[in-house]
């Protein structure tokens, strides 16, 4: 993995997670944003259009395997440094915590088996092509909604919505 790459998706990741972790404000993110605890897949969908633009770091409307494992760690380390995760939205960010193991950054060896996984995924979503379309990246997420959503009632919460959290960045939590 491009050490590059990662660095420049820390940054833009989400957009606001990068900013949130690092506390800016009044060093509390959640004193200063909203949290939500339920989300739908109108959310989920431009949440993912906005998060798929961000990592698009070279601008040619697809992510290649390194954006998307990158991304793909760097919420990891997002949501277990914080205990949430940042989604924005139309009316602007707002957090879903998540019930971590450990607040604390990821080991190398987790690193490394999120990024396996992550590309390992990213050839499953792709067909094995070399580039992955906005549309793939966007099922990918409504198909993750679409399993995390248990009661099949159209919105996410409470351990959905971590399940949700958990399937995007490959962590497990204590909740799920």
């Amino acid at each position: 993995m491009k050490r590059k790459t990662l660095a420049a998706i820390a940054a833009l990741t989400t957009g606001v997670g990068a900013a949130l972790a690092s506390g800016f404000g009044t060093g509390d993110p959640l004193a200063e944003y909203d949290t939500i605890n339920r989300i739908n897949l109108v959310d989920i969908t431009q949440h993912a259009r906005t998060t798929f633009a961000r990592a698009d770091l070279d601008k040619n409307n697809a992510l290649d395997v390194d954006e998307f494992a990158s991304l793909t760690v760097v919420k990891a380390e997002l949501a277990r440094l914080n205990g949430y995760v940042a989604i924005e939205l139309d009316d602007g960010p707002r957090l879903i915590t998540v019930a971590v193991e450990a607040f604390s950054s990821l080991g190398r060896g987790e690193r490394l088996l999120i990024d396996t996984v992550a590309r390992s995924k990213f050839y499953s979503i792709t067909g094995g092509a070399d580039l992955m379309k906005e549309d793939q990246y966007v099922g990918e997420r409504m198909a993750s909604f679409v399993d995390a959503d248990r009661n099949r009632d159209g919105d996410l919460i409470k351990a959905e919505l971590e399940r949700f959290v958990a399937l995007g960045a490959n962590i497990s939590t204590a909740g799920v």
